[in-house]
């Protein structure tokens, strides 16, 4: 999994001399198809539909709020005491465990504090103006 999910779609679209394209996605879906229409011109229409602007925002929207500011993860102590306290709520949260056994999945990590930081490179911050043509429904 990339974050830059406009690298395969730009190859596929290279490989095929595809020029007018229309792309579809939910969810993480509906996010990755948002960040390729800003980074390729080739992106004329985007159906994205319960998708998100940042993961991370996405992934905390019903965490308890002492998981709201999560401190530097380049600590290894730090890291796992944060790995130790999600854990915890995953216990006593449907909606976090499904949340961390995903983004297990689908990034290849291990742990809450190896998601923590990969998610952060999920957001559509500082490039949502390069999508064009935008219209809502």
């Amino acid at each position: 999994m990339t974050s830059e999910w406009e690298k395969p779609v730009s190859t596929i679209l290279d490989f095929f001399g595809l020029n007018n394209v229309s792309l579809m996605g939910m969810s993480l879906g509906g996010y990755l198809a948002l960040r390729v229409a800003a980074k390729d011109k080739r992106i004329k229409n985007i159906i994205a539909f319960d998708t998100f602007y940042s993961m991370e925002d996405a992934f905390l929207i019903n965490a308890p709020k002492n998981l709201t500011n999560i401190p530097n993860l380049s600590d290894l102590k730090v890291r796992e005491s944060v790995d130790n306290l999600i854990e915890e709520y995953t216990k006593k949260s449907i909606d976090l465990k499904f949340k961390i056994n995903k983004a297990k999945e689908i990034f290849g990590k291990n742990s809450p504090s190896e998601i923590s930081i990969e998610m952060k490179e999920y957001s559509l911050k500082g490039i949502e103006s390069e999508i064009e043509h935008i219209s809502r429904r």
